[in-house]
């Protein structure tokens, strides 16, 4: 599975493009989705990206997090322990962060997604509904902060 952050810079502010999923209705999410067989986890993030929001990216990061990430230990959002369990611990999630470039809005499939923001890091925070993704917003806020320049890309 891939989780995939957009980004963008707008006049010199970060932000983050969460969309809303379309049979979970109150759930704001990043783009997510299966890797096909025979697919590499890059390209996975490319097609998610393209199918869930009409964009494309030169700059695609993987995202690494330690081994300490898995643990589901955010202080807010939701939990799902049921969740958890069957897809988190045997399910491997790669995570990027795709640079967009492109200004103009998303285009969403409303079969899958029927909403969608720009919006900075506190915001997209408050909106994502579980805690496991709070989590790796945070952290990818974190390392951007320390290792990354949006006005370089």
């Amino acid at each position: 599975m891939v989780a995939v952050y957009p980004i963008r810079s707008l006049n010199g502010i970060r932000e983050h493009l969460i969309i809303k999923k379309a049979d979970v209705a109150y759930n704001w999410q990043c783009v997510t989705g299966k890797i096909r067989k025979n697919e590499l986890p890059e390209n996975a993030a490319r097609r998610e990206l393209l199918e869930e929001t009409s964009y494309q990216t030169n700059i695609l990061i993987p995202f690494n997090f330690d081994n300490n990430f898995i643990v589901d230990d955010e202080t807010v959002g939701d939990r799902d322990d049921e969740f958890y369990e069957k897809l988190m611990k045997t399910t491997k999630v790669i995570v990027f962060i795709a640079i967009i470039e492109n200004k103009k809005d998303p285009i969403l499939n409303p079969e899958e997604h029927t909403d969608w923001m720009w919006c900075d890091f506190d915001s997209a925070y408050d909106k994502i509904k579980w805690s496991i993704e709070k989590k790796q917003l945070r952290l990818i806020r974190e390392w951007l902060d320390n290792n990354y320049n949006l006005s370089n890309s």
